[in-house]
């Protein structure tokens, strides 16, 4: 039998356990035994690399040149490593420069970048994918990203192409995508039950190119080309295609901060799109997106995010779902606002990467002609494997439950996001 009083303590021995900060881990850092005084950093120096061009892996570190030893956080600048996702930092510190001062000397291990990388995937919808990527996500050693391959799904196929070079200090960047898809478009309603159902051939093509200013912020265009028609359609009906050219401009900041267990992110996003089509008639287009991750002490963070999407007389086969894991990604909608608020908590680290468990509460308001206006809350709960040796951002395990609706889901995700 358990005693009333354990019951009581478990719940604060909990709440210890989270709040409590965890013993140091992560790269080791270290100042040069023989330092004799706090000498200013003449330069950088990173060990380790083979495939990675030694200007990619030393540009996040220039801040600090000129700057005292005392002036330096490692631990900041350990974290500016980790944020490029194709490097594990080992060690950090200083070591004597022939010229005087002394290098910001770096140890790192490259990740395994160049990856075949079969997939299986399944939702609670029953809908089962599987197929293969090439994904390089260091290609040509400038932390650049190219991604290939093709799904074979339950209900149709696939095909991708993407390649996206990174901008640089004082160097714009540029993007390419292209995908095309032929199989059974399902829109369903919150419960995952089909409301309309047709045959779907698909093709995106889409370039753009982005600059970076004031280090933390971002701003770019985009071009597109949609074509999506209905194999099952009335030819005359003004939902059997949509074909149209999408232009806009984009602006965004980031910024990371690492605690020597997790990676927390900073982000916001918004884009504004006019979609002309092809029969002379122009849509417009707003989203926002934000992300907040916030370390309360090392090893344990509060995470929320926030979206939004305006898209007015959006034609039902560009529609999309709100980013929460409340709702299917089969609920396909025009108009939206989301939200999460939730906590992480890191559990262990392993050679292969470290394991986190994570919590959160989300809501979600969506309107469309077919469902009116709806409001959707609920809870998630699951577990995420940030992999260290090989450049994917993350492995997720993740169940939900819509409060509104009475209806739970889960989902695993092989993170690719670039």
């Amino acid at each position: 039998m358990i005693r009333r009083d354990g019951i009581r303590v478990f719940p604060l021995a909990l709440c210890f356990w989270l709040i409590t900060p965890l013993p140091s881990s992560g790269a080791q850092t270290s100042a040069s035994a023989g330092e004799p005084k706090d000498e200013r950093v003449a330069g950088v120096m990173v060990i380790g690399l083979t495939r990675t061009k030694a200007r990619i892996a030393e540009q996040p570190l220039q801040k600090y040149v000129g700057l005292l030893i005392s002036e330096v956080d490692l631990t900041e600048a350990q974290g500016r490593i980790v944020a490029l996702g194709i490097l594990e930092p080992v060690s950090l510190g200083f070591t004597e420069a022939a010229e005087g001062g002394v290098y910001l000397r770096v140890e790192v291990k490259e990740k395994w970048s160049l990856i075949p990388l079969p997939m299986v995937l399944y939702s609670s919808s029953g809908e089962l994918s599987a197929g293969a990527m090439i994904m390089d996500a260091n290609a040509f050693g400038i932390n650049d990203k190219f991604v290939a391959g093709g799904l074979y799904k339950t209900n149709g196929w696939l095909a991708l192409l993407m390649y996206d070079h990174r901008f640089r200090e004082g160097a714009p960047g540029w993007n390419g995508f292209g995908m095309y898809s032929r199989d059974i478009r399902r829109d369903t309603d919150q419960r995952e039950a089909v409301v309309r159902e047709r045959a779907l051939d698909a093709l995106t093509i889409r370039g753009g190119a982005a600059c970076r200013f004031f280090e933390r912020y971002s701003a770019g265009l985009s071009l597109s080309y949609h074509d999506a028609a209905l194999g099952e359609a009335d030819p005359y009906s003004p939902e059997a295609d949509a074909r149209f050219i999408s232009l806009g401009p984009m602006v965004s900041f980031r910024q990371t901060h690492w605690d020597g267990y997790l990676l927390s992110e900073q982000s916001a996003s918004l884009r504004y799109a006019a979609q002309i089509d092809f029969a002379g008639s122009v849509f417009h287009s707003l989203s926002f997106t934000a992300l907040y991750e916030k370390p309360l002490v090392p090893g344990f963070r509060l995470t929320g995010k926030a979206g939004l999407r305006y898209y007015p007389q959006a034609p039902f086969l560009f529609a999309s779902a709100p980013p929460v894991e409340i709702l299917p990604q089969t609920y396909r909608i025009g108009h939206y606002a989301s939200g999460a608020l939730g906590l992480e908590k890191y559990l262990f680290k392993i050679s292969w990467g470290t394991l986190s468990v994570l919590a959160s509460y989300q809501f979600a308001y969506s309107h469309s002609p077919a469902f009116a206006n709806q409001i959707d809350h609920g809870v998630t709960g699951g577990i995420r494997f940030y992999l260290s040796k090989l450049a994917i951002p993350a492995l997720g395990l993740a169940g939900a439950y819509n409060i509104a609706k009475n209806h739970g889901l889960f989902s695993f995700s092989l993170g690719m996001s670039f």
